[in-house]
């Protein structure tokens, strides 16, 4: 059988919201104490050539990392760099994720980045099975996926060209002819209407792919999205549950007007139902999600506290200069991508700023506090109430 994978390889690449330090600060954060990732155990489903695997080996020489792959030329190339690289800590195997069995051990951190939707239901399945009884007690697991409402747009587009290549067996030709219906898609739709307009916003971003994201993301013969809730359900159904997003960020509602955050609130009564309206709100079609075992009890009341133990980093830079550290005055930030926000709290403003003059270099809460107190030095500290600010933060 010819595996789609052998014949164009997936371009395998360091995905940072899937390392372990990302995993076991949100662990963390939410009350967790994860297995130092210094001295850990890493199993990765559907590694590919180790773009993503082989870096953490690389970076962590005490930690053992295990990867499988289908795509036997996708195995031999992470061999390839692994023998390159002269690492003693990490192997990789082309066999089956329903293979894996109790023999493999127990892990720590387990990831399955980019395979949950491409792959039959049976081992979706297997992969949260895995996700549970593979891991340790402490353990976390992370699992991306498509996801409802967003694909469902993405979902039209890749229908319409898997009808134009329905008789087309040749893999170049099935690329080229799917990029042909989209040029034509793009040219002749009328943008005078929703439809024409919506569509024409997807297209644009389905030209821009690379050929093997085209074939892989959106060719392949398999590709079954979930809602959010859906995806919780099946992981709940193998005795785990959601512990968070990979993208922190994006679990807040700090995003959205005051009445949209105060309805959200009022309407979903647990975690898993306002992380399913905002994804409504948000027409959200990628999730990385955390997942732990169904016993821990996680503390959801996050405060500075959670972050003792954390180091501390920010890229945001602020769009004036001097930064105005009064009470009451509204300062504005800007991230890298352009992402505006601003803020009133002079401890949180100060805070900020001693993070842009630090960056890219990460320092703990205690000296985060100690250096944002000095920077408010010239204000009158009688109006600011640090305890309350500094949760802020």
């Amino acid at each position: 059988m010819k595996y789609s994978y052998d014949e164009i390889p997936y371009k395998s690449k360091p995905f940072p919201q899937s390392h372990p330090d990302r995993l076991a600060s949100i662990a963390i954060l939410f009350g967790i104490e994860p297995t130092p990732i210094e001295r850990c155990r890493v199993l990765e489903l559907g590694c590919a050539s180790g773009g993503n695997l082989i870096p953490m080996a690389y970076h962590l020489p005490e930690s053992e990392f295990v990867g499988v792959d289908l795509s036997g030329r996708q195995i031999q190339q992470a061999v390839e760099t692994i023998a390159c690289l002269d690492l003693n800590n990490i192997r990789v195997e082309n066999t089956s994720i329903m293979d894996i069995d109790e023999t493999w051990g127990k892990f720590d951190y387990i990831i399955c980045h980019g395979v949950y939707a491409w792959v039959p239901e049976e081992v979706q399945d297997k992969i949260l099975f895995l996700s549970s009884a593979n891991l340790t007690p402490n353990g976390i697991a992370y699992v991306s996926y498509n996801t409802y409402p967003g694909w469902h747009l993405r979902e039209m587009v890749r229908n319409m060209m898997q009808y134009h290549i329905g008789q087309i067996t040749n893999t170049d030709q099935r690329i080229e002819q799917a990029r042909a219906l989209i040029d034509f898609l793009a040219g002749s739709v009328s943008q005078d209407s929703y439809y024409g307009k919506m569509l024409k916003s997807e297209l644009d971003l389905v030209k821009r792919v690379k050929d093997w994201y085209l074939f892989h993301d959106h060719l392949e013969e398999i590709n079954k999205p979930l809602y959010f809730h859906q995806f919780i359900e099946r992981a709940a159904s193998q005795d785990l549950q959601y512990l968070g997003e990979a993208d922190f960020s994006t679990m807040l509602s700090s995003g959205f007007p005051n009445h949209v955050a105060n309805t959200l609130s009022r309407i979903s009564p647990n975690i898993i139902r306002t992380e399913q309206y905002m994804d409504f709100l948000r027409n959200r079609f990628f999730r990385q999600t955390l997942l732990c075992h169904k016993h821990i009890n996680l503390n959801r009341n996050l405060d500075a506290h959670s972050l003792e133990s954390l180091l501390i980093a920010s890229s945001a830079a602020p769009e004036s200069d001097p930064v105005d550290l009064s009470p009451g005055i509204r300062q504005s930030f800007r991230t890298p991508s352009g992402e505006p926000f601003n803020t009133g709290f002079p401890l949180t403003k100060a805070a900020l700023l001693v993070l842009s003059k630090h960056w890219p270099k990460a320092i703990n809460l205690k000296r985060l506090k100690h250096e944002s107190l000095q920077e408010l030095g010239a204000i009158d500290k009688k109006n600011i109430s640090v305890n309350q600010k500094w949760n802020t933060v």
